[in-house]
């Protein structure tokens, strides 16, 4: 009961470890697309004016910075200064990456998912990872010379000889039970170790 209870941690976690890539840009993807509906697309900017001047287009030019990085903003309108300081908006650097990253992932998404209907390293391997998980609900007991393979309490098979260990990860595929459907019409079972430490629990043994 205590691997039902962690099975689908244990998928999550197949998931996750057997496609890195993908969660890490689902991640990027989720923050930017966070940060893009909780950001301003601009932000407000307050600098001070080293000196102001129309140029010939009738435009006012206010001159910031420093001495070896000046830089200018230009306006229609003269622009309202206090104590010398100049508001305006900018565009929102974090808004800015926030867009880039949101479309870069998206972009990276859609075309792995359509590489992995016909490439399988390319897909997120679903069924890989849930045959490796439901491997760890099933026991081996070896009982009166015979491999006994059960799971949840029902008999999935007897074999004289054990399954192939190399490939423990997919034993659920060696004995040819893919899922809960296929275990439910298993036969109920339990083995006789189990039925001795049943009645040493009831007799507080």
């Amino acid at each position: 009961m205590n691997r039902l209870i962690f099975f689908p941690f244990l998928f999550l976690y197949e998931i996750i470890t057997t496609n890195p890539v993908k969660i890490i840009t689902l991640i990027v993807l989720s923050i930017s697309l966070y940060t893009t509906y909780h950001c301003e697309e601009d932000s407000i900017k307050r600098t001070k004016i080293l000196s102001e001047f129309v140029n010939s287009k009738g435009e006012y030019v206010y001159i910031y910075g420093g001495p070896d990085n000046y830089s200018n903003e230009t306006y229609n309108k003269p622009q309202k200064l206090v104590n010398n300081i100049l508001t305006y908006k900018a565009p929102s650097v974090t808004y800015t990456v926030s867009i880039i990253a949101f479309w870069l992932s998206t972009i990276f998404l859609v075309i792995a998912f359509f590489a992995g209907l016909s490439d399988d390293s390319m897909s997120w391997s679903y069924n890989d990872c849930w045959l490796i998980t439901f491997s760890t609900l099933i026991k081996c007991d070896y009982e009166e010379g015979k491999y006994l393979y059960t799971a949840l309490g029902r008999l999935i098979e007897i074999r004289d000889q054990r399954a192939n260990t190399y490939n423990s990860n997919y034993l659920s595929r060696e004995l040819r039970i893919y899922g809960f459907r296929e275990l439910m019409s298993c036969p109920k079972f339990t083995t006789k170790t189990e039925n001795r430490n049943s009645k040493l629990d009831k007799l507080g043994i």
